[in-house]
Protein backbone atom coordinates (compact mmCIF):
# COMPACT_ATOMS: atom_id res chain seq x y z
CA UNK A 1 0.00 0.00 0.00
CA UNK A 2 1.43 3.42 -0.53
CA UNK A 3 2.04 5.27 2.42
CA UNK A 4 -0.42 8.63 2.42
CA UNK A 5 1.98 11.48 2.93
CA UNK A 6 -0.85 14.16 3.21
CA UNK A 7 0.03 15.52 -0.15
CA UNK A 8 -2.31 16.20 -2.95
CA UNK A 9 -4.60 13.62 -2.05
CA UNK A 10 -6.15 15.54 -0.16
CA UNK A 11 -7.11 17.90 -3.56
CA UNK A 12 -9.17 19.88 -2.53
CA UNK A 13 -10.53 19.74 -6.61
CA UNK A 14 -14.23 20.84 -6.23
CA UNK A 15 -12.49 24.24 -4.69
CA UNK A 16 -10.67 24.73 -7.76
CA UNK A 17 -12.60 23.61 -10.41
CA UNK A 18 -14.58 27.25 -10.56
CA UNK A 19 -10.83 28.64 -11.16
CA UNK A 20 -11.01 26.52 -14.34
CA UNK A 21 -12.10 29.62 -16.26
CA UNK A 22 -8.35 31.46 -15.63
CA UNK A 23 -5.64 29.27 -15.05
CA UNK A 24 -5.46 28.06 -11.29
CA UNK A 25 -2.05 27.34 -11.42
CA UNK A 26 -0.67 31.14 -11.69
CA UNK A 27 -3.55 32.03 -9.62
CA UNK A 28 -2.35 30.34 -6.48
CA UNK A 29 1.51 30.93 -7.45
CA UNK A 30 0.51 34.77 -7.21
CA UNK A 31 -1.41 34.29 -3.59
CA UNK A 32 1.31 31.79 -2.47
CA UNK A 33 3.46 32.60 0.84
CA UNK A 34 6.43 31.05 2.17
CA UNK A 35 6.70 32.97 5.37
CA UNK A 36 8.33 30.61 8.04
CA UNK A 37 9.54 28.30 5.95
CA UNK A 38 12.82 27.80 4.88
CA UNK A 39 13.29 28.41 1.04
CA UNK A 40 16.74 28.21 -1.01
CA UNK A 41 16.56 29.04 -4.51
CA UNK A 42 18.65 28.11 -7.75
CA UNK A 43 20.62 25.29 -6.12
CA UNK A 44 22.68 23.63 -8.32
CA UNK A 45 22.18 19.57 -8.84
CA UNK A 46 24.41 19.69 -11.58
CA UNK A 47 27.18 21.78 -14.03
CA UNK A 48 24.34 22.89 -16.89
CA UNK A 49 22.38 26.32 -16.77
CA UNK A 50 19.15 24.63 -16.00
CA UNK A 51 20.03 21.84 -13.89
CA UNK A 52 19.25 23.68 -10.31
CA UNK A 53 16.42 23.38 -7.76
CA UNK A 54 14.35 25.55 -5.31
CA UNK A 55 14.39 23.63 -1.81
CA UNK A 56 10.98 24.26 0.38
CA UNK A 57 11.30 23.13 4.07
CA UNK A 58 9.61 23.68 7.57
CA UNK A 59 10.94 24.79 10.22
CA UNK A 60 13.44 21.96 11.66
CA UNK A 61 12.72 18.84 9.41
CA UNK A 62 13.20 15.93 11.24
CA UNK A 63 13.27 12.31 9.70
CA UNK A 64 10.73 13.88 7.53
CA UNK A 65 10.02 12.48 3.77
CA UNK A 66 11.22 14.50 0.55
CA UNK A 67 9.37 15.35 -2.37
CA UNK A 68 11.23 15.62 -5.83
CA UNK A 69 8.61 17.74 -7.55
CA UNK A 70 9.50 18.01 -11.79
CA UNK A 71 7.29 20.58 -13.93
CA UNK A 72 4.95 19.94 -16.88
CA UNK A 73 5.20 21.95 -20.28
CA UNK A 74 5.85 19.47 -22.40
CA UNK A 75 9.39 19.51 -22.45
CA UNK A 76 9.18 22.80 -23.98
CA UNK A 77 8.51 25.11 -21.66
CA UNK A 78 7.55 26.45 -17.94
CA UNK A 79 10.16 25.76 -14.65
CA UNK A 80 10.45 25.84 -11.22
CA UNK A 81 9.40 28.99 -10.48
CA UNK A 82 6.11 28.45 -12.04
CA UNK A 83 5.48 25.95 -9.05
CA UNK A 84 6.34 27.97 -5.90
CA UNK A 85 2.76 26.94 -4.66
CA UNK A 86 3.81 23.32 -4.93
CA UNK A 87 6.86 24.06 -2.75
CA UNK A 88 5.02 25.45 -0.22
CA UNK A 89 1.81 23.12 -0.05
CA UNK A 90 3.99 20.51 0.81
CA UNK A 91 6.52 21.54 2.93
CA UNK A 92 3.65 23.35 5.01
CA UNK A 93 2.22 19.87 5.65
CA UNK A 94 6.20 18.64 6.88
CA UNK A 95 7.28 17.94 3.34
CA UNK A 96 10.73 18.77 2.74
CA UNK A 97 10.07 19.44 -1.00
CA UNK A 98 12.68 20.06 -4.18
CA UNK A 99 11.32 21.98 -7.02
CA UNK A 100 13.73 21.08 -10.19
CA UNK A 101 14.53 22.45 -13.33
CA UNK A 102 15.50 20.70 -16.34
CA UNK A 103 16.92 21.15 -20.04
CA UNK A 104 13.89 21.66 -22.42
CA UNK A 105 13.03 20.71 -26.27
CA UNK A 106 14.82 22.27 -28.90
CA UNK A 107 18.16 22.21 -26.87
CA UNK A 108 18.33 18.77 -25.65
CA UNK A 109 16.30 15.97 -26.91
CA UNK A 110 15.15 12.48 -24.66
CA UNK A 111 16.39 11.00 -22.99
CA UNK A 112 17.91 14.57 -21.58
CA UNK A 113 14.83 15.64 -19.81
CA UNK A 114 14.89 12.37 -17.70
CA UNK A 115 18.60 11.97 -17.05
CA UNK A 116 18.43 15.48 -15.45
CA UNK A 117 15.45 14.18 -13.20
CA UNK A 118 17.63 11.03 -12.57
CA UNK A 119 20.85 13.09 -11.60
CA UNK A 120 18.39 15.72 -9.04
CA UNK A 121 17.34 12.49 -7.74
CA UNK A 122 20.66 11.77 -7.47
CA UNK A 123 21.20 15.22 -5.58
CA UNK A 124 18.68 14.76 -3.21
CA UNK A 125 19.86 11.09 -1.63
CA UNK A 126 22.98 12.44 -1.06
CA UNK A 127 22.07 15.63 0.56
CA UNK A 128 19.08 14.51 2.44
CA UNK A 129 20.84 13.79 6.08
CA UNK A 130 21.50 17.58 6.09
CA UNK A 131 17.94 18.57 4.89
CA UNK A 132 16.78 16.81 7.67
CA UNK A 133 15.36 13.72 5.75
CA UNK A 134 15.36 10.30 5.94
CA UNK A 135 16.91 8.73 2.87
CA UNK A 136 14.11 5.92 2.61
CA UNK A 137 11.54 8.51 2.61
CA UNK A 138 12.00 10.15 -0.86
CA UNK A 139 9.38 10.69 -3.77
CA UNK A 140 9.49 11.20 -7.31
CA UNK A 141 6.30 13.54 -8.26
CA UNK A 142 5.80 15.51 -11.16
CA UNK A 143 2.96 16.91 -13.68
CA UNK A 144 2.17 16.17 -16.80
CA UNK A 145 5.54 15.91 -18.87
CA UNK A 146 7.29 15.87 -15.48
CA UNK A 147 5.45 12.97 -14.41
CA UNK A 148 6.94 11.61 -17.29
CA UNK A 149 9.99 12.44 -16.24
CA UNK A 150 9.22 11.18 -12.37
CA UNK A 151 8.21 7.24 -14.05
CA UNK A 152 10.57 7.32 -16.61
CA UNK A 153 13.12 7.92 -13.82
CA UNK A 154 12.42 5.29 -12.15
CA UNK A 155 11.64 2.53 -14.05
CA UNK A 156 14.56 2.87 -16.40
CA UNK A 157 17.21 1.21 -14.68
CA UNK A 158 20.37 2.17 -17.02
CA UNK A 159 19.81 5.84 -16.05
CA UNK A 160 19.72 4.98 -12.51
CA UNK A 161 22.53 2.68 -12.27
CA UNK A 162 24.49 5.20 -14.22
CA UNK A 163 24.03 7.54 -11.28
CA UNK A 164 24.62 4.44 -8.71
CA UNK A 165 20.87 3.97 -7.98
CA UNK A 166 18.22 1.33 -8.34
CA UNK A 167 14.46 1.68 -8.37
CA UNK A 168 14.31 0.86 -4.66
CA UNK A 169 16.09 3.31 -3.59
CA UNK A 170 12.86 5.88 -3.84
CA UNK A 171 9.86 4.91 -1.91
CA UNK A 172 7.54 5.78 -4.53
CA UNK A 173 6.31 7.97 -7.83
CA UNK A 174 3.48 10.52 -7.20
CA UNK A 175 2.43 11.20 -11.19
CA UNK A 176 -0.35 13.72 -11.93
CA UNK A 177 -1.49 13.41 -15.35
CA UNK A 178 1.37 11.79 -16.93
CA UNK A 179 1.76 10.52 -20.24
CA UNK A 180 2.88 7.28 -19.74
CA UNK A 181 2.15 5.72 -22.82
CA UNK A 182 1.31 7.82 -25.77
CA UNK A 183 0.93 6.16 -29.20
CA UNK A 184 -1.40 8.13 -31.19
CA UNK A 185 1.02 9.84 -33.30
CA UNK A 186 1.84 7.15 -35.75
CA UNK A 187 5.24 8.90 -36.39
CA UNK A 188 6.48 6.88 -33.84
CA UNK A 189 7.87 3.39 -34.52
CA UNK A 190 6.80 0.57 -32.18
CA UNK A 191 10.51 0.56 -31.32
CA UNK A 192 10.54 4.40 -30.07
CA UNK A 193 7.65 3.68 -28.29
CA UNK A 194 9.02 0.47 -26.55
CA UNK A 195 12.20 2.27 -25.59
CA UNK A 196 10.80 5.96 -24.63
CA UNK A 197 7.38 5.09 -22.82
CA UNK A 198 7.79 4.00 -19.14
CA UNK A 199 4.91 2.08 -19.51
CA UNK A 200 6.59 0.15 -21.65
CA UNK A 201 10.03 -0.58 -19.30
CA UNK A 202 7.77 -1.38 -15.93
CA UNK A 203 9.62 -4.35 -14.55
CA UNK A 204 8.75 -6.31 -11.18
CA UNK A 205 11.20 -4.89 -8.10
CA UNK A 206 9.67 -1.02 -8.32
CA UNK A 207 8.62 1.25 -5.32
CA UNK A 208 4.75 2.47 -5.25
CA UNK A 209 3.05 4.40 -7.89
CA UNK A 210 0.41 6.26 -7.18
CA UNK A 211 -1.46 8.00 -10.18
CA UNK A 212 -3.79 10.72 -10.30
CA UNK A 213 -6.04 11.85 -13.63
CA UNK A 214 -8.55 14.21 -13.73
CA UNK A 215 -11.36 12.48 -15.83
CA UNK A 216 -11.93 16.03 -17.90
CA UNK A 217 -8.38 16.12 -19.00
CA UNK A 218 -8.04 15.95 -22.70
CA UNK A 219 -4.59 17.33 -22.81
CA UNK A 220 -3.14 14.16 -21.39
CA UNK A 221 -5.77 10.87 -21.71
CA UNK A 222 -6.58 9.78 -18.49
CA UNK A 223 -5.95 6.37 -20.76
CA UNK A 224 -2.34 7.12 -19.83
CA UNK A 225 -2.88 6.14 -16.58
CA UNK A 226 -4.80 3.04 -16.93
CA UNK A 227 -1.84 2.29 -19.80
CA UNK A 228 0.68 2.82 -16.34
CA UNK A 229 -1.09 0.91 -13.88
CA UNK A 230 -1.96 -1.95 -16.24
CA UNK A 231 2.47 -2.52 -16.54
CA UNK A 232 2.54 -1.83 -13.24
CA UNK A 233 0.18 -4.58 -11.90
CA UNK A 234 1.20 -7.21 -14.29
CA UNK A 235 4.40 -6.73 -12.83
CA UNK A 236 3.18 -6.90 -9.50
CA UNK A 237 4.30 -3.62 -8.54
CA UNK A 238 1.89 -1.31 -6.20
CA UNK A 239 0.40 0.79 -7.40
CA UNK A 240 -3.08 2.68 -7.00
CA UNK A 241 -5.00 5.05 -9.56
CA UNK A 242 -7.68 7.68 -8.69
CA UNK A 243 -9.63 9.42 -11.40
CA UNK A 244 -11.30 12.85 -10.07
CA UNK A 245 -14.43 13.52 -11.42
CA UNK A 246 -14.32 17.50 -12.59
CA UNK A 247 -10.94 17.97 -13.09
CA UNK A 248 -8.91 18.51 -16.49
CA UNK A 249 -5.00 18.89 -16.97
CA UNK A 250 -4.63 22.29 -15.34
CA UNK A 251 -6.79 21.69 -12.34
CA UNK A 252 -5.38 18.70 -10.78
CA UNK A 253 -2.09 20.15 -10.48
CA UNK A 254 -3.93 23.49 -8.90
CA UNK A 255 -5.17 21.17 -6.57
CA UNK A 256 -2.26 20.54 -5.07
CA UNK A 257 -2.25 23.83 -3.56
CA UNK A 258 -3.17 24.11 0.01
CA UNK A 259 -6.52 26.02 0.97
CA UNK A 260 -5.44 29.89 0.67
CA UNK A 261 -5.17 31.34 3.99
CA UNK A 262 -2.76 34.00 4.78
CA UNK A 263 -0.42 31.99 7.08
Amino acid sequence: MIRPIKIAISLSIAGLVGLAACNPVSTLNALTLTRGLGVDQNVKYGLLERQVLDIYRPANPQNAPMVVFVHGGSWTSSGKEDHKFVGESLAREGIVTLVINYRLFPKVVYPAFTEDTVLALRWAKDHALELGVNPARIYAMGHSAGAFNAADAIVDRAKLKAQNLKPLDFAGVIGLAGPYDYDYNTSYTKNVLERVMPARKVTPGLPPFLLLVGENDTTVEPQNGLSMRSSLEKNNNPVKYVAFAGANHLTILGAVGRRITFL
